[in-house]
């Protein structure tokens, strides 16, 4: 719709604008498989077992048993371990806290991926705070926030920062024609949906 005003009359004239537009969908499936080769390469060459991964799920919903489903698999793929401890939907905070707290202190557990949301009674800001900030995947612990903000990340969460590593392998034109670069692009600055951790050990 394009806004112009006629001078004689004085007032607003909208006339419609057509617009050609090209859609093109950004696949990732082969980055995602690129990066996977890459993860399995690391970690074997790190010394000892792989990086594991500990998720922990609390209650049944849907659409979280599928994430979790997805990314366990995904770990696997990348040759790298993933275990899932399963509390009921009406687990007291005290269980997950323990599980946390468990987790940290596990010399077998690299990484900490608490599946949100969690249901009614449970305080994220008071999981996030009792997550070891070493093991946090998804970045949501005040230290690697804070780090993160300071422009020294640790663990950086997953899709904002999957979004730049995107667009630099994937060229694309935007509507104006000029081609977009990701250099420019600052989605890290706040936490988002958990990922898997990196195949580093500490």
């Amino acid at each position: 719709m394009h806004r112009g005003k006629d001078p004689k009359k004085g007032f607003v004239i909208l006339r419609s604008v057509e617009r050609k537009t090209t859609a093109r969908i950004l696949d990732g499936t082969d980055l995602a498989r690129r990066l996977r080769e890459e993860a399995r390469a690391q970690a074997a060459d790190l010394p000892g077992p792989p990086p594991g991964l500990r998720v922990i799920l609390v209650g049944g919903d849907p659409a979280s048993e599928a994430y979790v489903s997805s990314k366990t698999k995904a770990m696997r793929e990348a040759g790298l371990r993933a275990e899932t401890i399963r509390l009921p939907a009406d687990a007291a905070p005290q269980a997950l806290l323990g599980e946390i707290d468990r987790a940290n202190q596990s010399a077998e557990i690299d990484g900490i991926l608490v599946q949100l949301p969690l249901p009614p009674g449970h305080d994220p800001r008071r999981i996030f705070d009792a997550l070891d900030p070493r093991k946090d995947v998804d970045g949501f612990h005040p230290e690697n926030v804070g780090l993160l903000h300071q422009g020294r990340p640790g663990f950086v969460p997953c899709t904002p920062a999957g979004i730049p590593r995107f667009l630099t392998t994937t060229p694309f034109r935007s509507r104006g024609g000029e081609r977009s670069s990701s250099g420019a692009v600052r989605s890290w600055e706040s936490p988002s949906p958990p990922c898997s951790p990196r195949a580093t050990r500490r």
